[in-house]
């Protein structure tokens, strides 16, 4: 018998599939992927998925469109997704996101640990340098805005950066994410001004669910390979599952893919997670019960909008229901998670933030 015969069926099939490419940028978010990876999770559904890092969440999204990835971990910036989509409509399949608030924090203000700033409104006339992408510029000025902090200068800037450019007086605030208040604090340069803005500032309740990163498969990927399509969600919502309900345990599973490990993985706040069940999802043309990104997360100027597009609106809010979402206090009859005003108009928000579809699929 021949070495290739003695190998194991599992074994066999991750090799002769596709490598699944996965890009995520390095925050605490994306921790069921990073759990899912070292757990081990991939490699016993038998498929091969290969971590591609990235400086920022709209280095993620222009990937997919690219076809240099083939999905987004949590983290990636829905709104990001959602400008892709509007470059080439159809690509983008969101099976799980990670919403976020006050109590589940992610998204926060900064500020070097001397600072007399008490409020996010004391920014006003600051230079405030803000996590990369359209999403987090639009939303960091929003939060601003909303808080009476005319006058202040965003200006974009790696995450990783962010705690040394505050020590280095080159900014006097920072809107960044989790784990970078984290590390700030533990090593006693910066604090944390306010967390959770999003959820206070821009949806008016610091309780509700912001879901503004997503993980999600390429259609042209899911369209392809189906059986490993749902083999990799499986996977993930196991990673999800992890987190939800061994959080403590595991936190380790953030060193090598964040900045932070040891001890100070114990500090780190962390989001919820939403994920649909691989069960629920019809892979193959047209998807119908996976959440294409077109009208995910479009945030801007109080709009949170949330739609699995596919699926009926009764059908979109039985799931928000079903998954705590309070359908009853932010989704209208349309489907939307917010107001229940068209997206149109948020999309519209983003534009005027400095962000074209047409100029992202230039670039590709």
């Amino acid at each position: 018998m021949n070495a290739s015969a003695c190998k194991s069926p599992s074994l066999v099939r991750a090799q002769a599939g596709p490598k699944i490419r996965i890009g995520y940028w390095p925050i605490a978010v994306g921790l069921p992927f990073y759990v899912a990876i070292e757990k081990g999770y991939f490699k016993e559904a038998g498929i091969d998925v290969e971590a591609l890092k990235f400086a920022g969440a709209q280095q993620v999204m222009e990937a997919v469109l690219s076809g240099r990835a083939d999905g987004t971990a949590n983290g990636t910036g829905s709104a990001n997704i959602a400008i892709g989509e509007l470059a080439q409509p159809g690509t983008f399949k969101i099976f799980a996101t990670n919403p976020s608030n006050a109590k589940n924090v992610l998204d926060e203000f900064i500020v070097p640990k001397d600072s007399p700033v008490k409020t996010i409104a004391d920014l006003k006339g600051k230079r405030i340098a803000s996590s990369p992408g359209i999403q987090n510029m639009t939303l960091a000025k929003q939060v601003l805005e909303k808080s009476g902090a005319s006058g202040a200068t965003v200006f974009e800037l790696p995450i990783g950066q962010h705690v040394a450019a505050m020590v280095a007086g080159q900014a006097d605030a920072c809107y960044t994410l989790e784990p970078t208040g984290t590390i700030g604090r533990m090593n006693g340069t910066t604090r944390v001004l306010e967390a959770g803005v999003i959820a206070k500032y821009v949806l008016g309740d610091a309780l509700a669910p912001w879901h503004g990163g997503s993980a999600s498969l390429a259609t042209t990927f899911i369209t392809k390979y189906p059986a490993e399509a749902k083999k990799y969600i499986a996977a993930y919502a196991k990673g999800i599952e992890f987190v939800r309900t061994k959080g403590a345990e595991a936190r380790q599973y953030m060193k090598g893919y964040t900045a932070i490990e040891g001890p100070l993985t114990t500090e780190v706040p962390l989001a919820a997670s939403t994920a649909r069940r691989a069960a629920e999802i019809s892979v193959g043309a047209p998807a119908a019960h996976v959440g294409t990104a077109a009208a995910v997360c479009a945030v801007g100027y109080g709009r949170a909008l949330w739609l699995y597009q596919g699926d009926s609106a009764a059908d979109t809010i039985r799931y928000l229901s079903r998954t705590g979402h309070r359908p009853g206090q932010r989704t209208a009859a349309d489907g939307f998670c917010g107001d229940g005003k068209a997206h149109a108009g948020s999309l519209r928000h983003i534009r005027r933030g400095g962000c074209s579809a047409r100029r992202i699929a230039r670039q590709q």
